[in-house]
């Protein structure tokens, strides 16, 4: 089993789940090298976390989303219209 920085990443986020996140704890349980990884990963979260903490305070970030939700929403629908069967072409001869 190979162990990827992505998986490390999401291991340290939480974002994991199942057989994954079971096999992912055992090797970081088993392996000083891993959990260093996972440490660094949670510090360097924390650490950006509290740094733009003020920014993201000032910034309307669920208006944001739901606008662009609404967009994609609307564009997806424009596009997945049923179109209308086409006449069937007689052959030419």
């Amino acid at each position: 089993m190979t162990i990827t920085r992505e998986d490390i990443a999401a291991f340290a986020d939480g974002e994991l789940s199942g057989e994954r996140e079971t096999e992912v704890a055992a090797a970081v349980t088993g392996d000083a090298e891993l959990a260093q990884q996972v440490q660094r990963h949670r510090a360097l979260k924390a650490m950006l976390a509290e740094h733009y903490a003020p920014v993201l305070g000032q910034c309307q970030i669920t208006s944001v989303m739901v606008a662009t939700k609404i967009a994609i929403a609307s564009s997806i629908r424009r596009y997945a219209r049923p179109r209308r069967p086409r006449p069937a072409r007689r052959p030419p001869w």
